[in-house]
């Protein structure tokens, strides 16, 4: 059961899927611009797209998240200018997930869920940020 795990340990990692992204997009926006639910799905390609690069999610499962957003008219992709991201990396770096010194995003797997930690000032945070959110 998920009240098992109050520390978030393992169980409740699959509710927190696209939340640190999500949530920087609420708080970029003021909470104006995306509803909760259509930040959690951006949050949600983002962390997918690094799990897939990263060999722990296949090209099947990621297609498969993206057409089950999409059935349900949720955003899958935002496309930011470089002073937008900027903003945006300083707010994930608050997530109240993250340790003192690195940003948790949680990843879906094959098998189910892991946590990726980076350290707040990698450039790898930014690169991905760009890759994935940058205008096209």
């Amino acid at each position: 059961m998920i009240e098992n795990d109050e520390f978030e340990n393992h169980k409740r990692l699959s509710l927190n899927f696209g939340h640190t992204l999500g949530h920087a997009i609420e708080t970029l926006y003021g909470h104006l611009d995306y509803l909760h639910g259509e930040a959690i799905a951006i949050g949600m390609v983002f962390e997918a797209k690094i799990s897939l690069e990263g060999g722990k999610l296949s090209k099947i499962k990621y297609n498969k998240l993206l057409e089950l957003l999409k059935k349900y008219s949720l955003p899958t992709v935002i496309n930011l200018d470089d002073d937008r991201i900027i903003e945006l990396s300083e707010i994930i770096k608050t997530d109240k997930k993250n340790s003192s010194e690195q940003i948790h995003f949680i990843l879906p797997t094959e098998q189910g869920f892991s946590i990726y930690k980076i350290k707040k000032n990698s450039e790898k945070v930014m690169n991905d940020l760009r890759k994935y959110l940058g205008e096209r």
